[in-house]
């Protein structure tokens, strides 16, 4: 389990990247406190508001829970317990939370997101160390629970300087190019193994794999990959600094005549695509309908996705429907209520009509008129009050049902993005099938002896029929170099060859290598010293009482025949050089 935290802003980026059903498969949030609104946009959009009264920008604090379920599952209720942990370690208890569940290619992770605006102290919570804390939560966490933890997460663990883990901009590219910064590495590290000499054949072999080299905007080199993906060239090369590199091109590719970013960007775009253009038509055309069906699945998953929008945009529909009626209905009943009261205070004034001198008294003095219409003037009043402060709820319930379609909006174009983003991705990795298989094509064959020395265990099947023939050759062929007169050949320097030594040579070469030898010459080679004793053991090994007579009987009858060339030629007397003849 890796907890993950950060302090950052942009609830709303962040509360369309929780609420995307696309990416993530089922998107649940399980706890929201601390905000009005019922729903991430809102709740963010309220702690963003508290944040302006202070000078904090990174106002939300985001924590992601991964844990390792090739090991072990965590249950909703470990998942609570560890979030609580945080929230003691970093001071975070009793802000404003969201906790939200993913589950993804049916892996279940959770995120936990804090406001850090304290609105009693006008200020935002500090964060100090927060990496080291969590840290510190995980291990208890695992110690508490009996789980196992990384080893760059244990404690007084190492980690190797070549493991470094993926930032979230490198996983961005990943998910954009379908490449990841292993392979990609791998890919470039291996062009500069083979081509570190000459820097022509590195920047070809660069292009060939699809990566084009550009003058980064900084000042430094860079490729970029087949889906326009930039790339610091310095950090894909293992092994290697940056001064060495920038010797190594400054030469013949110096920075500034290198195409800027936006040109090789579009330079490579348009390379692969009528690369792989090139390459797919070939084999699309006589009657192969692949890109058509790739078109028809791509289409076919756009109108999924659209139905999948519009059953949820249905059920926001309906929400807003029985809203209005809910509003309607409201208004009818409150002028309802203020009409039932003006006819009551009417049939009120009717039964209390005055009668005789009085009723003249306030006829003529309009006494009674003056009363009604200051009590009309103040019903009235509230009245008004009432209407607006119901038009004003109902304002704010329409406001937040238009954020609602907006923030439905902003999840929807999220996930067609992740969708053509995914489109995208297959298509690269389409056309980097195609290029790869015509790489292999184009490929000269390998000769039987490199196939053979690629898989000796494969060749040596087969082998063993063939051995005993080979060796009578071998044997057949040294004959011929031993005694020339005797294979029906003729030279003058047979004499010369070193028959002794060629025999033992030919007696040791002609045996099979076996773990022993491989052992004591690699003990030569290892100490050059004890590569004397080593030869006389060998030989001491070596010699056995019938090989030993044998090469006694050998040796003899070679010296008798070289005796008896020896005499022949002095009996024939010195030849003349056949140039010596005219004179």
């Amino acid at each position: 389990m890796i907890p993950k935290g950060n302090q950052r802003g942009g609830g709303r980026q962040l509360a369309t990247h929780l609420l995307n059903q696309f990416d993530n498969g089922r998107v649940e949030v399980a706890d929201l406190r601390g905000a009005v609104a019922q729903d991430l946009h809102g709740a963010f959009h309220e702690w963003f508001a508290q944040s302006k009264a202070t000078k904090c920008r990174k106002y939300l604090y985001s924590l992601s829970i991964n844990p390792d379920h090739a090991k072990y599952d965590l249950t909703r209720e470990q998942y609570l317990d560890f979030i609580a942990r945080t929230e003691r370690s970093l001071k975070l208890v009793g802000q404003p939370r969201a906790v939200v569940f993913h589950t993804k290619n049916g892996r279940e992770h959770c995120h936990a997101i804090w406001s850090r605006i304290d609105p009693d102290a006008g200020k935002a919570v500090h964060m100090a160390h927060d990496r080291f804390k969590l840290q510190d939560v995980a291990r208890e966490f695992a110690h508490d629970h009996g789980l196992t933890l990384p080893p760059g997460m244990q404690k007084n663990g190492s980690r190797n300087q070549k493991d470094k883990q993926t930032n979230h901009r490198e996983k961005q590219q990943q998910e954009r190019s379908g490449i990841s910064r292993e392979e990609r590495i791998k890919a470039i590290t291996s062009v500069w193994q083979e081509h570190n000499k000459d820097p022509h054949a590195f920047v070809k072999a660069l292009e060939e794999k699809g990566y084009h080299m550009a003058n980064g905007d900084s000042g430094r080199y860079v490729v970029i990959d087949h889906a326009g993906e930039v790339h610091s060239l310095y950090r894909q090369i293992e092994g290697v600094r940056s001064n060495e590199v920038k010797a190594f091109l400054g030469t013949d590719y110096p920075l500034d005549k290198l195409r800027d970013v936006e040109t090789a960007r579009a330079a490579a775009l348009q390379a692969n695509k009528e690369q792989a253009a090139g390459k797919e038509e070939p084999q699309a055309r006589p009657e192969d309908h692949a890109a058509a069906r790739r078109g028809q699945d791509a289409a076919a998953r756009r109108e999924e996705l659209a139905r999948r929008h519009e059953e949820r945009r249905l059920q926001l529909d309906f929400n807003r429907a029985e809203m209005e009626k809910r509003i309607q209905t409201e208004r009818r009943a409150l002028l309802d209520l203020h009409r039932a009261e003006k006819d009551g205070v009417l049939a009120a004034r009717a039964a209390k009509q005055p009668r005789g001198m009085i009723a003249f008294l306030s006829r003529i003095t309009g006494i009674q008129a003056y009363i009604h219409s200051r009590q009309d003037a103040a019903r009235e009043k509230v009245q008004k009050s009432q209407v607006q402060a119901l038009d004003r709820r109902h304002g704010r319930d329409r406001q937040e049902m238009e954020r609602r379609y907006a923030s439905l909006a902003a999840v929807e174009t999220r996930e067609r993005q992740s969708l053509e983003l995914r489109l995208k991705r297959q298509k690269f990795q389409k056309a980097r099938e195609i290029l790869a298989g015509s790489r292999v094509l184009t490929e000269p064959q390998l000769k039987p002896e490199f196939d053979r020395a690629a898989n000796p265990a494969q060749a040596r099947q087969g082998e063993g029929d063939t051995m005993a023939a080979k060796k009578e050759q071998l044997m057949r062929d040294f004959e011929a170099a031993a005694d020339p007169q005797k294979a029906g050949q003729t030279t003058g320097d047979s004499g010369r060859f070193p028959k002794g030594r060629l025999a033992a040579t030919f007696s040791r070469t002609a045996q099979p290598l076996t773990k022993a030898d491989l052992q004591r010459a690699f003990e030569r080679a290892k100490d050059p010293a004890r590569k004397a004793a080593s030869e006389q053991q060998e030989r001491a090994e070596e010699i056995h009482p019938e090989k030993l007579e044998q090469a006694r009987k050998t040796k003899a009858d070679l010296e008798s025949r070289q005796h008896e060339q020896e005499r022949d030629r002095k009996d024939r007397g010195p030849e003349r050089d056949p140039g010596d003849r005219g004179r």
